[in-house]
């Protein structure tokens, strides 16, 4: 009973992606045909199909709740006092229950209001390193790297090694994008997908070329 409140706090939650929402459901509710269907009949074909359908239904899950986990991160940047109420429904199970954290204050006296509890941790890992380095390093820009301590103990360490990055053609881009495998997966993200990338390799092989470089470029403190 614990676990379907906990899996049905999660589900009433995921609001952030209502395309990959639908397709989740859609997979979810082709699970559950496929595999009734190999119940009645347990034939080789309707064993494949099921098996099918399980792994999509696995993989839009997954999906979503990266996707719900992305939005729910970002949000709670600028609402950290969510923090506790957001992962709740993560920190205990069916089997153990979470441990009751009290933090003492001055003198006897504690605080036990679990929400509060969270809010104060929160706050505090997430300010625990602001220090770090002096207070002069948030006012950092991409320029001042080029002199930050650690960049030139790396300098000096390494004065003696010399190395040069190996550029590539636009011939041997074009060449990798055309032997892309349209049929895998690229992953969770939200770059092209291999099918697209290999269709423009010829058009855009220059631009991938030539993008890199340019950011190499800029990039000085790395020399």
């Amino acid at each position: 009973m614990l676990y379907r409140k906990k899996r049905n706090t999660v589900l009433s939650s995921l609001q952030a992606a209502p395309i990959l929402q639908k397709e989740w459901k859609r997979a979810f509710r082709n699970k559950r045909k496929y595999a009734k269907k190999f119940a009645k009949d347990r034939t080789a074909e309707n064993l494949e199909l099921k098996r099918k359908y399980r792994n999509i239904a696995t993989r839009e899950h997954k999906k979503e709740i990266r996707g719900y986990w992305y939005t729910k991160t970002d949000e709670l940047r600028s609402t950290p006092s969510q923090f506790y109420d957001a992962f709740r429904p993560f920190i205990s199970n069916k089997s153990k229950q979470s441990a009751v954290i009290y933090l003492k204050t001055g003198g006897d006296n504690a605080i036990k209001d679990q929400t509060e509890v969270a809010e104060i941790l929160a706050n505090y890992f997430t300010n625990a390193a602001l220090g770090i380095g002096g207070d002069h390093v948030t006012n950092f820009t991409e320029e001042d790297h080029s002199d930050h301590s650690s960049v030139e103990t790396i300098r000096v360490t390494h004065k003696e090694t010399n190395f040069e990055f190996k550029f590539f053609t636009v011939a041997a881009v074009e060449q990798a994008l055309e032997k892309i495998n349209p049929k895998k997966t690229s992953g969770w993200g939200t770059g092209p997908p291999p099918k697209l990338l290999k269709k423009v390799a010829k058009g855009a092989a220059a631009s991938f070329n030539d993008q890199p470089l340019q950011q190499l470029h800029r990039a000085e403190y790395l020399a």
